[in-house]
C-alpha cells in the first residue's frame, strides 16, 4: 500500500488546549503554513512509509504552539511479474 496525501495543515490550534483531539473546526487560518499540503505530498506521496518533523518547516508564526493534521488514503500497488522462462 502506498500513501496518497489528501489534506495537510500545520499551524495554530484555536480550540481548548486540554483537548488532544484537534479537528478541522480548530484550524486558525491566520497562523498556518500555506505550503504544508504541498510539502507533505512531496515527502510522503507514493511511499509506503514517511516521516518528518513539522517544526523543521518554515514557522508561520514564531512563538505560537502549532499542530499538524494530515489526511491520507492508502492506495494499492500494482505488481507485474514477467514470467518469461
Amino acid at each position: 500500500q502506498l500513501i496518497n496525501v489528501t489534506f495537510a495543515y500545520y499551524g495554530k490550534y484555536t480550540g481548548n488546549s486540554s483537548n488532544n483531539c484537534q479537528t478541522y473546526s480548530s484550524i486558525d487560518t491566520s497562523c498556518r503554513l500555506e505550503s504544508a499540503f504541498d510539502l507533505v505530498k512531496q515527502i510522503c506521496n507514493n511511499k509506503s512509509f514517511c516521516g518528518f518533523v513539522p517544526s523543521n518547516f518554515m514557522d508561520p508564526c514564531v512563538g505560537i504552539k502549532k499542530f499538524m493534521i494530515i489526511d491520507y488514503d492508502c492506495i494499492g500497488r500494482n505488481f507485474f511479474f514477467d514470467n518469461k522462462s
